[in-house]
């Protein structure tokens, strides 16, 4: 995985095409959720284990696209993460995966098993909203 840069945080609002997001483990299943922009905004795709429908879909608008970004990246501030965070004394807990794709096709990856970020609450808190 590459490294984040000024010249990316400069214009991630223009470079990020897609987030993805994954959170789950081997008892409980995965949700997926899928944020990609689109010409007017950005669909948003979940897809939840227990759920009836095997896939909601709903959108935004390019307000809601932006302040989505904004969030991640001035207030929760995703690119300071780490790119790995593991609990070696937790089995079959829980595992997560943050990824970002640019119109470049180069991806920015964040995961972990059982150890999230200090600001974890609150970056889950925005992807729970989003994907309701």
């Amino acid at each position: 995985m590459r490294r984040w840069d000024a010249i990316v945080m400069g214009t991630y609002r223009d470079t990020i095409v897609e987030v993805k997001y994954m959170i789950g483990g081997f008892l409980s299943g995965f949700t997926y959720v899928t944020v990609s922009r689109t010409e007017d905004g950005a669909k948003v795709e979940v897809e939840k284990p227990s759920s009836e429908e095997a896939l909601v879909a709903k959108k935004l608008s390019s307000e809601e696209w932006i302040d989505f970004l904004d969030k991640l990246f001035k207030d929760i501030r995703v690119h300071q993460w780490k790119d790995h965070y593991l609990d070696p004394y937790i089995y079959d807990g829980t595992q997560w995966e943050l990824e970002f794709k640019l119109a470049s096709g180069i991806t920015f990856r964040h995961d972990g098993s059982n150890a999230y970020p200090e600001n974890w609450d609150q970056f889950k808190e925005g992807m729970e909203k989003i994907s309701k």
